[in-house]
């Protein structure tokens, strides 16, 4: 029969191989947690204890290891925005007048359409220039420029 240990550290080698395809560090603190049981389980503790041990270990990483993964190594590790917040820079053109009183207006940037609001919140007429200086909710907020 094969040893409880092998099972362990395959099902954990598995979940590792997962993760690679996954972005959420998830499978990879499970992998981790099962690697941790296998040495549970070569220590000769039951198998209640290897399955508290799993627990335990993959709770501590679930608490504290996986937000400092993703914040300091997952997610900034290109330096650059990604969805909307890339917008935030970028320059377009009024397409329909923006009234923050009506709650209306629309702006174009970079090939698609987007609804907005001004910044400071006054009228922009159509065909103006303006810059994205911030996302809300659906719709982006723009300054005016030269």
């Amino acid at each position: 029969m094969f040893p409880l240990w092998g099972i362990w550290i395959i099902v954990g080698v598995v979940l590792l191989i997962a993760e690679i395809f996954t972005q959420g560090i998830v499978l990879g603190v499970l992998g981790v947690s099962c690697f941790a049981s296998a040495a549970l389980s070569v220590a000769n503790v039951g198998l209640g204890g290897q399955l508290i041990g799993f627990c335990t270990i993959a709770a501590i990483m679930f608490i504290v290891v996986r937000p400092l993964i993703m914040k300091y190594l997952w997610r900034h590790e290109s330096g650059e925005s990604s969805n909307v917040e890339a917008l935030i820079g970028t320059s377009g053109f009024v397409t329909e007048e923006i009234d923050h009183i009506a709650n209306t207006g629309r702006v174009k940037i970079g090939g698609e359409e987007w609804s907005a609001r001004a910044n400071p919140e006054r009228l922009l007429e159509k065909g103006n220039k303006v810059i994205v200086v911030g996302i809300s909710g659906c719709k982006v907020i723009v300054s005016e420029t030269d």
